[in-house]
């Protein structure tokens, strides 16, 4: 699959037709990283903790993934009820630990909302699959 991809940025009609398929992909994240940056800059002290505000938008951005996949081919195929079970129980857990104890947060400003805001929304996509 690699050797695909770098064949495709080699021959500039090959890359024309790779850019042109995966527009989409490219797009959502270059606005996941735009708006990462400036959630980070606006809500974060750039402290060691701030990686754990990462993860969890890093997790929730992936099952946006799943979700617009899913929506945009009418088709669950590929994708395991089972995990998605599992990662909705690990959400709701999480999000029951984080909003009542202050201990589970991140120590940076990230951890006022940002945080918390990140684990809901991940439980929610996570339960629009299941």
């Amino acid at each position: 699959m690699a050797t695909g991809f770098v064949a495709a940025l080699q021959d500039p009609e090959k890359r024309k037709i790779w850019l042109a398929d995966n527009m989409d992909n490219i797009r959502f994240w270059g606005i996941f990283t735009l708006v990462g940056l400036v959630l980070f800059y606006l809500s974060s002290d750039w402290d060691f903790s701030m990686l754990l505000t990462i993860s969890s938008m890093i997790s929730m951005f992936s099952f946006l993934m799943v979700v617009v996949k899913i929506e945009t081919s009418k088709s669950v195929s590929g994708v395991s009820l089972k995990m998605f079970e599992c990662y909705t129980l690990v959400s709701a857990c999480r999000l029951m630990s984080i909003i009542p104890f202050e201990g589970y947060l991140p120590y940076d400003r990230s951890g006022d909302w940002l945080y918390q805001l990140t684990e809901a929304i991940s439980l929610c996509l996570a339960g629009t699959v299941v």
